[in-house]
C-alpha cells in the first residue's frame, strides 16, 4: 500500500549534503526553525541550509516500496535548543559528506577438480564533498590463475576531482594508473581534463555526461614508451532503488586519429569501457556487491587480450 507523505512535509538540505525531513515552523532571512520527529525543534542559520517542499507522494510509494523517511507527526512545541552546527544536527539523518567516506570490497573464488582455478579481487574507494568540490579515489587489484597459468594480474588506481558550476555544469580532472601483465602493459599513466553536464539530478536518479581530452603515457612490454592525446566521452548513472539497494553504471570512450607511433600496423588507439554494479546493504557497514565489467582496448598488442570481461561478487565493508 502507498504511504503518502503528510501535507506540509519539508526537507532541510544542508550545504554538506545532509538532509532532515520534518516541518518548517518559521523561516526568516537569518534563521530557520524546523521541527524533526526525533530531534524536536532545531534552529539553523539560513546560510547553512535550504528548505525544499516534498511531493505529496514519495517515489518509494509509487514503486510499492516503504518510504525512506517517515512523515513528521504533529507534536507539542518543545523548548527551543540553541543553534547547532549542521553536522551535529544531521548526525541522526544521513552521513556527513564533508569527511572522507568509503568502502572496501573483497571477492574470492576457488575451484578444483577437472579445472584448478583461483580468482581474487580487492577494491577500495573513498570520496568526499567540500562545497562545490567532489573528490573520489579508487584502487583495484585483480589476480587469477587457471591450471597453474595466470589468467589475471592487474593493478589500477584513479583520483577524480569534480567542481560544480551554475546550471548543473561541472569540470573534471581524472588521473589514472594501470599495470596489467596479461595485456603486456608495464605501466600506463593517463591524465584527463574535461567538462560535464548533470543531465538528471533527483533524489533517486543522477545522470552525468561530458567530454574531454586525455594525455596517455604507456610503457608496454617489448616496445618503447610512447605518448598520445585522445578525445574522450564519459557518462555515469546512479539509481537509488530504495534505502538498501543502489545501482551504479559508468562508461567511457577514448580514441585517437593518430595511427603512427607505437602501432606499426596502422591500428588506431581507442578504448571502450562499460561498468555496472548492484549494491545491497544488509547493515549500515556490510554490503553484498555484484559487478559487471567490460573493456576493449585496441592499443593492446596481444589481440586475444584486448577484450576483458568479468562478473564478480564481493563482500563490502563501509567506513
Amino acid at each position: 500500500m502507498a504511504v503518502p507523505v503528510a501535507r506540509g512535509a519539508d526537507e532541510l538540505r544542508f550545504k554538506n549534503g545532509d538532509r532532515l525531513t520534518g516541518t518548517v515552523i518559521e523561516q526568516t532571512g537569518e534563521l530557520i526553525r524546523f521541527r524533526h520527529a526525533a530531534l524536536g525543534e532545531v534552529r539553523i542559520a539560513t546560510a547553512e541550509a535550504e528548505v525544499v517542499e516534498l511531493s505529496a507522494t514519495p517515489p518509494e510509494s509509487l514503486a510499492g516500496l516503504p518510504p525512506l523517511t517517515e512523515p513528521a507527526p504533529a507534536v507539542p512545541p518543545a523548548a527551543s535548543p540553541a543553534i547547532k552546527p549542521a553536522a551535529m544536527v544531521a548526525s541522526g539523518a544521513r552521513p556527513d559528506t564533508s569527511r572522507w567516506r568509503g568502502k572496501i570490497e573483497f571477492g574470492f573464488k576457488q575451484e578444483s577438480g577437472a579445472t584448478d582455478s583461483v580468482d581474487f579481487s580487492l577494491r577500495g574507494d573513498t570520496e568526499r564533498k567540500i562545497g562545490r568540490n567532489q573528490y573520489r579515489a579508487t584502487g583495484r587489484l585483480l589476480y587469477g590463475e587457471k591450471n597453474d597459468r595466470k589468467s589475471a594480474d592487474r593493478y589500477d588506481a584513479s583520483f577524480r576531482w569534480r567542481r560544480d558550476f551554475e546550471d548543473d555544469f561541472f569540470s573534471q580532472a581524472l588521473t589514472t594508473y594501470l599495470s596489467d601483465q596479461i595485456k603486456a602493459i608495464d605501466a600506463s599513466y593517463e591524465q584527463n581534463i574535461g567538462v560535464g553536464y548533470r543531465v538528471l539530478n533527483r533524489d533517486r536518479h543522477i545522470v552525468n555526461a561530458g567530454v574531454g581530452a586525455t594525455g596517455q603515457y604507456r610503457q608496454a612490454v617489448g616496445s618503447d614508451p610512447n605518448v598520445q592525446l585522445l578525445a574522450e566521452f564519459f557518462e555515469d548513472y546512479t539509481y537509488k532503488i530504495n534505502g538498501r539497494f543502489t545501482l551504479t553504471q559508468n562508461s567511457l570512450v577514448r580514441w585517437s586519429d593518430e595511427t603512427t607511433g607505437p602501432f606499426a600496423d596502422g591500428r588506431q588507439n581507442y578504448k571502450l569501457q562499460f561498468d555496472a554494479a548492484l549494491q545491497g546493504r544488509f547493515t549500515d557497514r556490510l554490503s553484498l556487491n555484484l559487478r559487471f565489467e567490460h573493456e576493449f582496448d585496441n592499443s593492446v598488442v596481444k589481440q586475444d587480450a584486448r577484450t576483458d570481461q568479468r562478473i564478480t561478487s564481493s563482500l563490502g565493508y563501509a567506513f
